[in-house]
């Protein structure tokens, strides 16, 4: 998860715009 960006279905939970810029 720290290089590339978890599923949309928890990002969309959590946040909306990490999976469009993933943080290490």
């Amino acid at each position: 998860m720290a290089t590339v960006p978890p599923p949309l279905t928890t990002t969309r939970k959590k946040r909306k715009r990490e999976w469009a810029q993933p943080q290490p």
